[in-house]
């Protein structure tokens, strides 16, 4: 079975317009350009042949940075305390 791969292209989208609150210019996919999406062996996704570049970022707020640093410093604190408590304990130990 012959796929007819220009066919798919031209109408790879559907025709309506996509939500009032999508960006200009995006248009949803139809059924037919669902066939032109494809993975490759590592499961990376391609649209007709392109790698979909996928953006992995993090955005913290303030108050998520804030709180992540007050974290790791009571960790590193907890850290030294112990670090303290076993250097003391040694100590004790190797002068009985």
């Amino acid at each position: 079975m012959d796929i007819d791969w220009d066919r798919i292209r031209k109408h790879a989208y559907a025709d309506v317009h996509g939500p009032s609150d999508w960006p200009q210019g995006i248009k949803p996919i139809s059924l037919d350009g669902t066939g032109l999406f494809g993975l490759d062996a590592k499961h990376r996704l391609y649209w007709d042949g392109k790698l979909v570049h996928v953006e992995r970022g993090i955005s913290l707020t303030f108050w998520q940075k804030t709180g992540a640093i007050i974290g790791i410093a009571a960790a590193v604190v907890a850290a030294l305390a112990s670090a303290v408590q076993a250097y003391i304990a040694w100590i004790e130990l190797c002068t009985k």
